[in-house]
């Protein structure tokens, strides 16, 4: 890859953030979906002959997303052999069987840079998941990123597109339009920009330079951003000054000596520790680009200056740093910062001077309070095993992921983050939860808490929904198509209708009252626990093992009992002959 963000810190992301969340049950299973059930979807057409290669790369922020992203390499609509992407956040070749190919999934990062993929048109408009595409030297006339909201990066350089309308993409950071047919853009909805590259373009008129200074955000108190134009462009003094007024900089500005620059404020985060002076801190950091590497050192004496020893040369990587001080401010333009090991005995930290941060985690820290109001950009948030019992997360709107497992909360109010797509409350005092404006969401944990009650019906994309342990008597998830992980065990339901969810897993009943059920539909399902489940009849039980899926051809399902219900010879010839396995397990003491 071309970045520390996607090689370095998208790796720190997948180890950190991607918790088992609660699945005790074995690993998940290999199976191949032969169906079109993902609803993240990107085409592109090539001129490439059957035969040929491609070489793309793509890249997720979810290590649980890997296996169902695929490459539909001959446009069968199918997951055929070998159409499995197994290479991530690298160049993969892939061989041509059909013009149009499909990518399935939920893919972060597009990246195409060779001119022999010969791609003439991209649909992206059906994945919402996208944040950066780099689709360089290739033969498109035109691409729709309105529907792609979330896009922070954009290189389309050396292709002949001649429009580009960026109004819906305000979270835009960094766009290069190098070689390109545009000769009039609109940047005025793209509010979060930090680099504009228009070199080699052909927006060389006065006028539309002018539209372009004056669609620039004003970057107060943030570091200057940067724009180049077209190196024929000759930027008058005025238009000079507008940029230094909105603290942009260009080619040839720091020729005027005598122009004054606003001046921000640098970025921090502070926090404390009451670990003794010369004791070592374990630390994860991370920037955007190599260029504000330079930019970052941490305080460790307090004495606010920049001291030999305080360099900061480990990034997206844990790296130890000896205290000399209770308060240490970690300086620059950090958009990652972690602390997952408690014998770091951080007390408290203060972000609401960074507004570049992306990624926190202070997992099992013993801190009582947070306010991350001021971190707008924040994507990621972990307060695992925290001392926090409130949090507000109204203004994070950008908020993806957010794990407060076991911390002493007991109400938070989600209904402004709609982009949240993972959420672990496991083990907390919550005892409602309103998920109706999380349209996105995919993985909703909620097990040991006092939720009784749960509506999924606006939540089409949910896949894994855990609520173990919980009062809860009756669900409802026939809106629930993608469905694949359902965790219910020691609830009081009673009855489950997985008539819809056709592309069920896993499915955990261990200790329900449940009376009957029906998989005939799930297809897909690979796993099955019936643990003292007393209610379950010998005549049910044996309704349940017919309508299992045959397994044959495929992995080893796992049909789980405990020895006192057990199987007959009957039931596990049935299991046997539709490649089930009978995992039964001893009951103990405390069942």
């Amino acid at each position: 890859m071309k970045s520390v963000y996607y090689t370095l810190l998208l790796s720190a992301i997948i180890t950190i953030f991607c918790p088992t969340m609660g699945n005790t049950s074995g690993s998940t299973s290999k199976i191949k979906d032969q169906s079109r059930s993902e609803e993240f979807v990107m085409t592109l057409t090539t001129q490439c002959a059957k035969g040929e290669v491609i070489t793309i790369a793509v890249d997720v922020a979810d290590e649980m997303d890997v296996h169902t992203c695929w490459i539909d390499l001959n446009n069968n609509g199918k997951r055929d052999q070998g159409e499995s992407i197994t290479t991530l956040s690298q160049e993969a070749s892939y061989i041509v069987d059909a013009q149009t190919i499909t990518l399935y999934g939920p893919i972060e990062f597009l990246g195409s840079w060779s001119g022999d993929n010969q791609f003439t048109s991209i649909d992206l408009t059906h994945n919402v998941h996208l944040k950066w595409l780099d689709v360089v030297n290739t033969k498109i006339t035109s691409i729709d990123v309105r529907n792609n909201t979330r896009l922070e990066r954009l290189d389309l350089s050396y292709n002949p597109i001649s429009t580009l309308d960026l109004s819906q993409n305000s979270d835009l950071e960094v766009l290069r339009l190098w070689g390109t047919n545009i000769t009039s853009l609109d940047i005025s909805q793209n509010t979060n920009l930090e680099a504009l590259d228009l070199t080699d373009s052909q927006i060389v008129e006065p006028g539309n330079i002018n539209k372009i200074i004056s669609g620039l955000s004003a970057r107060r108190d943030l570091p200057k951003g940067i724009v180049f134009f077209e190196h024929s462009v000759e930027l008058a003094s005025e238009q000079k000054m507008a940029l230094l007024a909105k603290n942009w900089w260009t080619d040839g500005i720091s020729a005027m000596a005598d122009t004054p620059s606003y001046t921000h404020t640098s970025s921090e985060i502070t926090f404390t520790t009451t670990l003794p002076q010369g004791e070592e801190i374990e630390l994860m950091v991370n920037v955007l680009s190599e260029g504000d590497l330079q930019n970052v050192w941490i305080d460790l004496n307090a004495n606010g200056v920049r001291d030999d020893d305080e360099e900061i040369t480990t990034f997206g990587d844990k790296g130890y740093y000896r205290v000399d001080a209770a308060t240490i401010t970690v300086h620059g333009p950090i958009i990652f910062f972690a602390s997952t090991n408690a014998q770091n005995q951080i007390t408290s930290i203060d972000t609401r001077k960074n507004p570049y941060l992306k990624y926190l985690d202070v997992q099992d820290a013993a801190i009582t309070s947070i306010d991350v109001s001021k971190n707008l950009k924040l994507q990621r948030l972990n307060l695992h095993g925290t001392e926090i019992s409130s949090l507000d997360v109204s203004n994070n709107q950008k908020l993806e992921s957010l794990n407060l497992i076991g911390i002493s909360l007991s109400t938070i109010d989600i209904t402004k983050n709609e982009r949240l797509d993972a959420l672990d409350l496991s083990l907390t005092n919550i005892s409602s939860i309103d998920i109706s404006k999380n349209k996105y969401i995919r993985s909703l944990h909620l097990g040991q808490t006092q939720v009784g009650r749960l509506d999924t019906g606006n939540n089409p994309f949910l896949r894994s929904l855990n609520l173990s342990h919980t009062p809860i008597a009756s669900l409802r998830i026939e809106k629930n198509l993608s469905l694949k992980n359902l965790d219910v065990r020691g609830t009081n339901i009673s009855a489950l209708d997985v008539w819809n969810n056709i592309h069920l897993e896993r499915l955990d009943l261990h200790g329900t009252p449940i009376t009957s059920l029906d998989l005939s539909k799930n297809i897909f399902l690979n796993f099955l626990n019936v643990e003292h489940t007393s209610q379950l009849s010998l005549e049910e039980k044996n309704k349940i093992i017919t309508s299992l899926p045959d397994r044959k051809g495929r992995s080893l399902g796992t049909f789980r009992v405990d020895a006192r219900m057990g199987v007959d010879d009957k039931q596990l010839g049935a299991l046997q002959d539709k490649n089930w396995y009978a995992e039964i397990v001893p009951v103990r003491d405390w069942d």
